[in-house]
């Protein structure tokens, strides 16, 4: 078969084509990449809550004393383990009043960044989230924050983050995860308070569950989890186990968290 030469085209217009071709692919790897960020920004963190508690399901006595429910292998190596494997920790403004914590993996460089929810921004300065790697350190505050109090907390290189609230005036932790998605948070660990595990569970947002439960009995005291406006066992949060084993004396169960379907109104 004889090939007329002259009709082939030209290395001039091979390469035009194939800069065409590259420029058009790069255009839509672009888009696709682009697109695959927003829809990233838009993904809240997977949460992990991690608690100790009484077999009676106390997190602290009365007095708000929680030193030590389960044994330190729990508290502190188990722990540590999971702080390592989070991008963010999160705390209450409670535990920050009641317990002045660190929140630090013991190898600092392995720490996740500190996520506290405060939202009048009651955290003192002189705290440990505010002395020892305040740039490790985010609040999600409410719109009633005082402004001076954010200059103050952003001067020792924290970050704030204004979160909505609800009609009670309560920060909008959907929001608030939200918005540390934006910032690149993809795992997010939460060791209390009661309050946070409870406003987290009833707007379904906890993922996972790693319960540490001491065979200790103090009656009154603060519980781990408030109240749901669960009417119904059947309507109970579900925890799948996938390992539970005991610690020292100490059970720990680590589950999956499983959402009854909403029921529609007509269903209720």
């Amino acid at each position: 078969m004889i090939t007329n030469l002259a009709s082939l085209p030209s290395r001039s217009d091979l390469s035009g084509r194939l800069v065409r071709r590259v420029a058009l692919f790069t255009l839509v790897l672009l888009a696709f990449t682009s697109a695959d960020a927003d829809a990233r920004r838009r993904i809240r963190p997977q949460v992990t809550a991690v608690v100790g508690q009484t077999l009676d399901g106390r997190i602290a006595s009365r007095s708000g004393d929680s030193m030590w429910i389960t044994g330190r292998k729990f508290s502190m190596g188990r722990n540590h383990e999971l702080r390592s494997s989070h991008d963010m920790i999160m705390v209450g403004i409670g535990t920050v009043l009641n317990d002045n914590p660190r929140l630090l993996h013991k190898d600092p460089t392995k720490s996740p960044m500190r996520v506290i929810v405060d939202s009048m921004l009651r955290t003192p300065l002189e705290s440990q989230l505010l002395t020892k790697h305040p740039e490790k350190t985010t609040f999600l505050v409410g719109a009633q924050a005082p402004a001076r109090r954010i200059a103050d907390i952003e001067a020792l290189g924290a970050k704030v983050i204004r979160t909505r609230q609800d009609r009670n005036g309560r920060l909008n932790l959907r929001h608030g995860l939200l918005e540390l998605g934006r910032l690149g948070g993809r795992t997010l660990m939460v060791e209390g308070g009661s309050q946070i595990l409870t406003s987290l569970l009833g707007d379904r947002l906890i993922d996972r569950m790693v319960v540490g439960i001491a065979p200790k009995i103090i009656g009154r005291g603060i519980p781990m989890i408030g109240d749901l406006n669960i009417a119904r066992m059947g309507d109970a949060i579900d925890l799948v186990p996938k390992t539970v084993e005991f610690d020292g004396t100490d059970i720990i169960i680590d589950a999956k968290v499983k959402y009854k379907p909403r029921q529609r109104r007509s269903e209720r």
